[in-house]
């Protein structure tokens, strides 16, 4: 098995999108932008192929297997 540093860091970001509970909140305690975590979570579907469902009425993250 290879070591993948990048989905690591795509990992790393949507965990603290679920622990922050928005990605908004996610951005500001990685010190990073919105934009950024969301790219770094477009990244991460592109990975392991699959995409992000719709936020949920409690702004959830969900994963679809595409």
């Amino acid at each position: 098995m290879t070591f993948d540093g990048k989905l690591l860091s795509g990992v790393t970001v949507l965990i603290a999108v679920v622990e922050a509970g928005t990605i908004a909140r996610a951005a500001e305690a990685l010190g990073l932008s919105p934009f950024g975590v969301s790219g770094a979570l477009s990244r991460l579907e592109q990975r392991v192929r699959a995409r992000r469902a719709a936020p949920g009425a409690n702004h959830s993250v969900a994963f679809i297997d595409g």
